[in-house]
Formats: C-alpha cells, structure tokens, sequence
C-alpha cells in the first residue's frame, strides 16, 4: 500500500507552546485493524537533478483517479516568449518545466494559471513534469494572460 502525504498547507499563526498544529499523518495507521509498522517513506522532492533526469516515460493510455506523475513535451520553433500554463480542470499538485519547480496548483483558486517566464523555456524541446494527486488531463493547455477564478463552485 501507498500512501501519499504532502505538506501543501502551512501552519502560520498561534503560538508554538499555546496550541498544537500537526501536519501529515499524527496517528496510527491501521490495516484490518492492524498497526501498520515499519515504513518504508520515500520523499518526493522534485530536485532538479532528478526531474531532469527521470525516464521511462510511458504513454498516457488511461487517466487514473489517482497520484501519478505525467511528462509533456513542448516544442518551440521561435524565441520563447512569457506564458501562462493553465491548470483548470487539474486538481492538485505541482508543475515543473525543465527541471525547474514552477508553482503548485489547486482547483478552488483563486489562480488558474501559473506564470511561466520566457527563460525557463528554450528553442526545441521543452520537459513539463505534473505530479497530480488526483484527476490528471492528457494534455496541457497555456494561456496568454491570467486566469483568476474560484472554479469550486462554477
């Protein structure tokens, strides 16, 4: 069993001996009523030694309700130039282009577009690695201005 724990949120107020904020998981884990012992945590950093390095990509057949890792290729022809990735319909998770850690993303907004600078891209082939937690699309979409909007109640 996997499970994946992530440190999305943060703790920003209170004091640290007055109240007691926890993140990740604070109890036990239990299998059929079994303490799960002895685990095995791998971290997900994302550094760029590794997101430039990763490989064994495999086509995208199905999309899986699931946490899972996708690789994009973009290929540029001109002189890049500023963007905007635009990550309405994804759920959650995080962008990386060529190695680089560009923003997270979360359906409720208020953002629906990360901002993508012209120097993070280059003439030829462009990497974009999105690790999901939940609903991934098949492809990626960019846009020319910002999107802002809470898109959890549209």
């Amino acid at each position: 069993m996997d499970l994946v724990v992530e440190n999305f949120g943060r703790i920003n107020h209170g004091l640290l001996n007055q109240f007691h904020q926890f993140k990740g998981l604070t109890d036990a884990v239990y299998i059929n009523d079994i303490i799960v012992r002895n685990w095995k945590i791998v971290p997900l950093e994302f550094k760029i030694n590794w997101n430039i390095n990763s490989n064994n990509w495999k086509p995208i057949t199905t999309v899986e309700a699931t946490p899972a890792l996708y690789k994009f290729v973009l290929e540029i022809d001109d002189e890049p130039e500023d963007t905007f990735v635009d990550v309405q319909g994804w759920t959650k998770g995080i962008t990386i282009v060529n190695g680089f850690v560009l923003g997270r993303h979360f359906f409720i907004g208020p953002q629906q577009t990360l901002y993508l600078p012209a120097p993070l891209l280059r003439i030829g082939s462009n990497d974009f690695i999105v690790f999901e937690h939940y609903d991934a699309k098949k492809y990626l979409k960019f846009s020319i201005a910002p999107i802002f909007g809470n898109t959890l109640y549209v």
